[in-house]
């Protein structure tokens, strides 16, 4: 009874953090990560997304983001126009796997 009994103030604590910062999730085991949405075959996992732009000659990243978005699908756009503001050229090709595949981005980027 006494373990039933922490474990109920340990929820409550949790429970009282949540409502002070407007969070929705909480993660026990990695305080970053939250339930994201990925496909159809596995449609949540708790973790989260990191996303890089590498420069192809040097293998060095110029830009990088840690997401919550569980595809690539809306990140082509987001992680070109980034690496454009950190490179020193004009000129920017972004390759990318299919996973990347959407119009809108490609267009975008």
């Amino acid at each position: 009874m006494e373990h039933l009994q922490r474990e109920a103030v340990r929820y409550r604590s949790i429970e009282q953090r949540m409502d002070e910062t407007g969070e929705t999730q909480v993660s026990l085991s990695d305080p970053d990560a939250r339930s994201m949405a990925t496909t159809a075959r596995m449609p949540r996992i708790v973790g989260y997304n990191v996303q890089t732009a590498v420069e192809a000659d040097n293998y060095l990243i110029f830009a990088h983001e840690v997401t919550v978005l569980g595809f690539d699908r809306d990140a082509l756009s987001m992680m070109a126009v980034a690496a454009q503001e950190e490179m020193t050229t004009d000129q920017l090709t972004a390759i990318a796997d299919k996973g990347y595949y959407k119009g809108e981005e490609i267009v975008a980027s």
